[in-house]
Formats: structure tokens, sequence, C-alpha cells
């Protein structure tokens, strides 16, 4: 039985930035990876490379906000419950009401950590799709013979063909 709940939790991350906070981070989704892949490039460019480590740029600093305000889904009190939490990248759009905060307010450390923890959660989810996807085999049926189409689909088109 697949555990959906363990799934779906978030991860805490802890941070002091602010007073003691906790944030529930969530895997960044591949609509997330898809829609921001440069940002994502931007972070894992450098990394490996012999010499010694550039300076973070402003880019840099984008790129982890880009991904924290992706992750963070909640944010608790240590001995609280979670309340809902969106960081967002403008200022302007801060309503502490909405449950919206700036994540300009965080200290870049912690904005690393939330950020790392959505990036780590999503390599784990891909990690465990490709298992699942190697022990497994497609079943030929509807034109199709494992990943390829067939060149000749048999009878099946010729009758819907008239």
């Amino acid at each position: 039985m697949i555990d959906l709940a363990a799934i779906a939790a978030p991860e805490w991350v802890e941070t002091a930035g602010l007073g003691r906070l906790d944030f529930g981070c969530c895997a960044l989704s591949p609509a997330d990876f898809d829609a921001h892949a440069g940002t994502l490039f931007g972070l894992v460019a450098g990394v490996g490379q012999e010499g010694a480590p550039r300076a973070a740029t402003a880019a840099d600093l984008e790129h982890i906000q880009i991904l924290a305000c992706l992750t963070v889904r909640q944010a608790r009190k240590p001995g609280e419950e979670p309340q809902p939490l969106r960081l967002v990248l403008a200022e302007s759009d801060e309503d502490t009401a909405a449950g919206r905060l700036w994540v300009g307010r965080l200290p870049v450390e912690d904005v690393g950590h939330i950020a790392g923890a959505g990036i780590r959660r999503y390599v784990e989810a891909a990690a465990r799709a490709a298992r699942f996807r190697r022990g497994s085999e497609a079943a030929p049926h509807d034109g199709r013979d494992g990943e390829a189409v067939r060149d000749n689909p048999g009878p099946v088109a010729v009758q819907a063909a008239g």
C-alpha cells in the first residue's frame, strides 16, 4: 500500500532568522522544474567544478528565493499548530493577514535551507519514480510495443479506417 499521506506531508525546516520558525516545505513538482529550468541550471552550473568557489551573485539569491517561494506551504512556531503560509518574491505582494510573507525578510541562509529541502525531496521522488519505471514493462496493446509505436498496428487500424 502506498502511503500517500507520507508523500504529501511537508518536510519541516527549522530556521532561526525570524525568531524560531519551522517552514513546511513540499517537494518541487515537475511543472515547477519545467517552468524554472533556467533558475535550476543557474544554481547547479558551477557545482562540481574544480577551483575556488565563486561568490554568490544577485541572480543566485533570486534563484534560491524563487525555489523557496515554490516550496513553502506552511509555517509554525515550535509546539504550535502549522498555519498556511506562502512566501512571495515582491515586498508589495506581502499580506500577512492572507498568509503571504515576503521572502526578503528571511536571512539568506534560511532561504537556502528551504530551497534545498524542496530540491532534495524532488530528487528523492524522481529517483523512486525511476526505480519504479525500471521495474515495470509496458504491455503491448493499442498499437504500442513497449515504449515504441509499432509501424504496423495490425487489423484494428484497418477496421477503424473503414
